[in-house]
C-alpha cells in the first residue's frame, strides 16, 4: 500500500513541480518536459470536473493576452512574431496548474522551496568557495567568478528569491521563528551576491511580517528603531562592495552619482533609445511597431549613434540589448491600448484578490517588468508565470469546484 500511495497522481506533480523549478535553474529542456507534464495533467483533471469556477482575475489575464496575440496577427507579422505569440498562450494557460486541484497551490508552495532550498546550498557553497579563492565577496561584476556557481543571471535568481520569500511568509505562517531564519538565508544570499531589487524587496518583506508578528504601531519609538535597522542596513551594505557599487554608493556627491549612472547603469544609455522610437515612422501609438525585429534593429542603430563610449557601444549592440522594461517593450510592439490593459490588470488585481500574497506578487511583477523583459526568456516566463497564475488564484470566500 505504501509504494501504491507513493506513486499516486498527487505525489507524481509534486515529483515534478520539483523538477520543473529544479531546472529553471540548470536545464531549459527538463524545465519544458516537466511543465508541459503538468499542464497536461491539470487540464486532464480539469475536464474531469463537473464545474469549475475561474476567478474573474483569470479572464481579464486571458483577455489581455488574446489582445496582445490578435494585435500581432492583424497588425504586425505572424510568421515573424510566433515565438512572442506562444510565449503569450504559455502564460495564458499557466494559471490552470492550480484550478484542477484546490490542495495543489500548498504543495506547489512546499515544492518549490524543497527545489529552491537545494539551489541555495549550491549557492552558498560557491559562495565560501569564491571567498576562499579571493579573499573577498566580489559578485558585483558579471564575471566568471559569479557566473560559475549562480548558474543563472543575478536578476532572475533574485526574481526567484522573491517568490520564495513569499511563500516562505505563506508555508511558515504560524512558525515564525523558522519563517524569519528562512527569510534572513534567503536575504543573506541575495545580499552576498549584490541582487538588488531583491534585496530591497526582502528587506520590505521582513519589515511588514515584523509588523505584522509584533503587533507593531506607528509610533515615535517604532519609528526611530526603523530608522537605526535602516542605519545599520546601510552599514552592512557599505560593507559590502557589490551592493555599495550597484545602487552607486561610492560617491561623494549629486553630480558625481548622476555621472555614475549614466556611465555604469545601461538602462540609462537603453532608456534614451527606447524615448526615440517613439518617434519613428515605423512607430504607431495604438499599435506599436510591426515586428519586434524593427524594434531590435532602431534600437541597435540608436546605440550606435548615442553612445561614446566604444567599448560600451560594441557590447550594447554585440548583445542585441531588448528595452530592459517589459512595460516600454509592450507600448513599443502593441501600442497605448495593450500597455493601458495589462497595467490596468495588474493594479486591480490587489482590489479583487484582498490578500497580502496578492500584493506583494503584485509589486514583484510590476517591480520586475520595471527593470526587465521577462516574457522573452523562457525563464522569465515561468517566473513570472508563476506570480501571474497567484495573482488570479480563486478567491477562497468563493466556492470552488
Amino acid at each position: 500500500m505504501a509504494v501504491k500511495k507513493l506513486f499516486t497522481l498527487f505525489n507524481i506533480k509534486n515529483a515534478l513541480v520539483v523538477i520543473f523549478i529544479l531546472s529553471i535553474f540548470f536545464s531549459n529542456a527538463i524545465n519544458n518536459i516537466s511543465f508541459f507534464i503538468l499542464l497536461g495533467i491539470s487540464i486532464f483533471e480539469i475536464a474531469k470536473k463537473k464545474k469549475i469556477e475561474f476567478n474573474k482575475l483569470y479572464f481579464f489575464l486571458v483577455f489581455v493576452f488574446l489582445y496582445l496575440i490578435l494585435e500581432i496577427v492583424l497588425f504586425g507579422d505572424f510568421t515573424e512574431d510566433s515565438q512572442i505569440i506562444l510565449r503569450y498562450l504559455l502564460l495564458a494557460v499557466f494559471p490552470l496548474l492550480f484550478y484542477a486541484d484546490k490542495h495543489f497551490l500548498s504543495s506547489f508552495k512546499k515544492c518549490y522551496l524543497i527545489a529552491y532550498s537545494v539551489f541555495l546550498v549550491v549557492i552558498f557553497y560557491g559562495v565560501i568557495l569564491n571567498y576562499i579563492n579571493f579573499q573577498e565577496f566580489n559578485f558585483y561584476t558579471t564575471g566568471k567568478n559569479i557566473k560559475n556557481f549562480l548558474y543563472i543571471e543575478r536578476l532572475y535568481f533574485g526574481l526567484s528569491s522573491m517568490i520564495a520569500g513569499v511563500f516562505i511568509i505563506d508555508v511558515f505562517k504560524e512558525k515564525i521563528k523558522i519563517k524569519y531564519v528562512l527569510l534572513s538565508l534567503v536575504f543573506l544570499a541575495n545580499f552576498l551576491i549584490s541582487s538588488r531589487l531583491s534585496t530591497l524587496f526582502l528587506i520590505f518583506l521582513i519589515f511588514i511580517q515584523c509588523f505584522k508578528n509584533f503587533n507593531l504601531k506607528l509610533s515615535y519609538k517604532n519609528i526611530l528603531a526603523f530608522i537605526g535597522i535602516l542605519v545599520i542596513g546601510f552599514f552592512f551594505i557599505s560593507k559590502n562592495k557589490g551592493i555599495k557599487e550597484r545602487l552607486f554608493l561610492n560617491v561623494s556627491n549629486l553630480d558625481e552619482f548622476i555621472e555614475e549612472v549614466k556611465i555604469k547603469e545601461p538602462r540609462f544609455a537603453i532608456w534614451r533609445c527606447v524615448a526615440n522610437l517613439k518617434n519613428k515612422e515605423e512607430f504607431n501609438s495604438l499599435i506599436g511597431y510591426k515586428t519586434d525585429l524593427q524594434i531590435e534593429n532602431d534600437l541597435i542603430k540608436c546605440y550606435s549613434e548615442t553612445i561614446y563610449i566604444k567599448d560600451k557601444r560594441e557590447w550594447f549592440v554585440k548583445n542585441k540589448y531588448n528595452s530592459h522594461n517589459q512595460f516600454f517593450y509592450i507600448y513599443l510592439l502593441h501600442g497605448a491600448i495593450a500597455l493601458i490593459l495589462f497595467i490596468l490588470f495588474l493594479l486591480v488585481a490587489p482590489f479583487i484578490n484582498k490578500s497580502s500574497s496578492v500584493t506583494f506578487f503584485s509589486i514583484i511583477v510590476i517591480s520586475f517588468l520595471f527593470i526587465e523583459n521577462p516574457f522573452f526568456r523562457q525563464i522569465g516566463v515561468y517566473l513570472i508565470g508563476i506570480c501571474l497564475s497567484l495573482l488570479c488564484y480563486p478567491d477562497k470566500k468563493k466556492s470552488y469546484v
